[in-house]
């Protein structure tokens, strides 16, 4: 099997939209089936972006903030919290 990564359609949709536009982080969790990031530069060159702009975006996409789902208390959020990934 290949070691390349997958990417769903929420992530297809987002990273031609990050390499079209200006950029933004946002996001769905990895999922397995979709496109690799080579099929996807190959469906970017077609159009007209350039391969390195859909890798960009793809490492965007890779490296974004995750945050852990609230804590609660009676239904009632019971703290605040915030996960930042440092390279």
């Amino acid at each position: 099997m290949s070691d390349e990564r997958y990417y769903d359609e929420h992530e297809i949709a987002e990273i031609l939209e990050r390499a079209t536009t200006s950029d933004s982080i946002s996001g769905s969790a990895p999922a397995a089936g979709g496109l690799t990031l080579s099929e996807l530069q190959d469906i970017g060159a077609e159009v007209g972006i350039a391969p390195a702009r859909i890798a960009d975006a793809a490492d965007a996409l890779a490296h974004r903030e995750v945050s852990a789902p609230p804590k609660t208390f009676l239904g009632a959020p019971s703290a605040v919290a915030r996960t930042v990934k440092i390279d």
